[in-house]
């Protein structure tokens, strides 16, 4: 069996407005694998995901994080 990891993370775009999330992921891989998060809160245009899921891949190379995700928006 794998890991279960669990965190929160903030994150800042290129614009500087910042989105708050909080997911985990079990993995056999600690480098590597797939999971969900929760947009908890966000600035600017990350307002609109706040309550969104998003489903990621994350691959960690080196120093390097490569990641992306795909969120639904939260039904209105």
């Amino acid at each position: 069996t794998g890991d279960t990891l669990k965190y929160y993370c903030e994150m800042n775009d290129q614009d500087d407005e910042k989105f708050f999330t909080k997911g985990g992921r079990e993995s056999e891989n600690v480098d590597a694998g797939v999971g969900t998060q929760d947009i908890i809160d966000g600035t600017g245009k990350w307002k609109t995901f706040i309550g969104s899921t998003c489903t990621y891949g994350i691959k960690y190379k080196d120093d390097v994080v490569f990641a992306s995700q795909k969120c639904k928006l939260p039904k209105s």
